[in-house]
């Protein structure tokens, strides 16, 4: 299934893919993004010479002369506007034409840089009959209504973007007011239920019957298991977009860091730990380390009785054009991190469901957690603009398989 940014990316191209003009969008950079049938035509060139290439690189730079590229200056640098910029071109097997330039800045859905839209309006041959130039502006009266409806359509999806914005600031707002909620008015009367339970068993222990004590601990574990659960939802809250600050790191530093946080249960356990080395890449370093604690932490929870705990970790560089991953971009290369254990493992058509908040596939007491974890690492990853999945089968133990670009932006000094 595409992702919305895929969709919205085909639908955009496929709109100015009926445009007989030559109209382009191109980044914050100069890069060209998406171009219009009638670009592509007037330069003979397809989409592996247009897409990612500067205007500079098109026909020698015909397409940018020192006026246009003075606009262009003042569009990308301040986004200010520009209007009927001459530009004469001797185009492929054509005589000299003359087009004017105008750009102006648009926004797309859920990236936070402008685009900016080029068109070139094709005012005909340098010198063309006046029969030819009436014909010729009949034309462009029909394809100047194709610009007016793509600007419009800009326009509309401009206005979705400003209400949904706002109603992600009010979702924020909520969600800061529960994270408040969480982390003092719930978490109060959970801590006065297990100190009051703590002094009736400590200080009226003889006082109790039998079936009292285990009424009063059943009260205990369900309070702990309230706390604990609070503690995961607010975690799972707390995974924000304005907190992903990437910095270069070595991947097998910041396991090695998170594994000495459980050296008490390994050792208790026995288990095996095999953590080969993972290479660098761009992460948010507390975020990373919070997924790995939860992987971690399951493997040394959900293991047979009679086995001791095992995990290897280990991984591999996924070249963009080698696999076809359901989720990820084709355009970027990733590192594929590979968590495996030889714990109880589960039924695979479950694959989907584990990811999801508080999805448990065992019983309440049968093993602890909350059924947070796993959704905290999806939600870690999905921030990281990865891929998660996992695979296993009963009894033969759980591989997560993770996939994280190699390059994120925003990286901090």
């Amino acid at each position: 299934m595409l992702s919305n940014s895929a969709l919205e990316k085909n639908a955009l191209q496929l709109l100015l893919g009926q445009i007989d003009e030559p109209v382009l969008i191109i980044d914050a950079s100069g890069f060209i993004r998406y171009y219009s049938k009638g670009f592509s035509k007037q330069t003979s060139l397809k989409e592996e010479s247009l897409i990612g290439y500067s205007l500079l690189t098109i026909d020698g730079g015909s397409w940018l002369n020192p006026c246009m590229q003075s606009s262009m200056n003042e569009l990308l640098g301040n986004q200010a506007p520009f209007r009927n910029t001459e530009v004469c071109l001797d185009l492929p097997n054509a005589r000299q034409r003359k087009f004017l330039a105008s750009g102006f800045s648009v926004f797309l859905e859920n990236i936070a840089s402008p685009f900016y839209l080029i068109h070139y309006e094709d005012r005909g041959p340098v010198r063309a009959s006046h029969n030819k130039r009436l014909s010729l502006a009949m034309t462009l009266r029909s394809q100047r209504s194709e610009l007016e409806f793509l600007e419009e359509a800009f326009r509309i999806r401009t206005n979705e973007l400003e209400a949904a914005n706002t109603k992600l600031r009010e979702a924020n707002q909520d969600l800061t007011s529960f994270n408040y909620i969480s982390n003092h008015d719930l978490q109060e009367p959970l801590r006065k239920i297990q100190n009051f339970v703590a002094c009736i068993q400590g200080d009226h222990a003889i006082q109790l019957t039998d079936a009292s004590s285990m009424y009063f601990k059943k009260i205990s574990d369900a309070a702990l298991r309230m706390q604990g659960l609070l503690d995961d939802v607010l975690r799972y809250s707390m995974i924000r977009d304005k907190d992903r600050i990437f910095k270069k790191c070595d991947l097998t530093q910041l396991v090695r860091e998170v594994v000495k946080d459980f050296k008490q249960d390994i050792e208790k356990k026995q288990a095996r730990l095999d953590i080969q080395s993972l290479g660098v890449l761009d992460v948010v370093p507390d975020q990373f380390k919070e997924l790995v604690k939860q992987i971690v932490g399951n493997a040394l929870k959900f293991h047979k009785p009679e086995q001791r705990p095992s995990l290897s970790i280990k991984s591999r560089y996924l070249l963009s054009d080698s696999e076809h991953i359901v989720g990820i971009s084709g355009d970027e290369q990733y590192l594929n991190l590979i968590f495996e254990d030889e714990g109880i493992g589960f039924n695979e058509q479950f694959s989907e469901k584990i990811f999801e908040v508080f999805q448990r596939l065992h019983p309440i007491g049968v093993y602890d957690g909350t059924g947070i974890g796993l959704p905290i690492c999806k939600r870690i990853v999905e921030h990281h603009r990865g891929r998660i999945k996992a695979s296993g089968e009963i009894n033969k133990g759980m591989r997560i398989d993770i996939y994280l670009p190699i390059r994120q932006g925003m990286l901090s000094n």
